[in-house]
């Protein structure tokens, strides 16, 4: 599977008290919560989630920051702790009929970048996962032959 690439103009406001500015860009992310999947109805059972979801094999991130790739981007692996989710009628979930409130997990790849005033960034980025079958990792629910893909570029600019 391939995705079509996007492209996104930014323009950023530098701070101008001489402090320094960043951004933080995820490539490829994942949460697991209790209300979408209500077999997760454990801490760990949310953690193994986020764990199993990092380490397929079948993930693929790549990133350049002005045509210069970005290596070592597993080194890049975030996860956070556990945070209350609300899944409310008329969101994005409830289109599968998924509503309520519950905990949730999440994990992925992100960069850091520091923005410095009056520059131009181009930042390239592609994450592709499929998912495993249901063997391999029992915490979550499968679609068979799902994928998914993103590539964007984000042409950034400040002032």
């Amino acid at each position: 599977m391939k995705a079509k690439q996007v492209e996104r103009n930014c323009a950023i406001s530098a701070a101008d008290n001489g402090q320094r500015m960043f951004l933080l860009i995820p490539i490829l992310t994942k949460i697991c919560d209790d209300v979408e999947y209500e077999n997760l109805d454990t801490d760990k059972k949310l953690q193994d989630c986020v764990d199993n979801f990092l380490k397929r094999p079948s993930n693929k991130i790549e990133v350049t920051i002005n045509n210069e790739p970005i290596k070592h981007l597993k080194n890049y692996e975030i996860k956070t702790g556990k945070f209350p989710v609300e899944l409310p009628n008329g969101g994005l979930y409830s289109l599968h009929g998924v509503t309520g409130s519950g905990s949730a997990r999440a994990g992925g790849y992100w960069i850091v970048t520091q923005v410095f005033p009056q520059s131009s960034l181009a930042i390239h980025l592609k994450g592709e996962t499929s998912l495993v079958s249901p063997e391999e990792d029992k915490t979550i629910k499968y679609i068979a032959g799902s994928n998914f893909c993103t590539e964007v570029l984000y042409n950034i600019t400040t002032n």
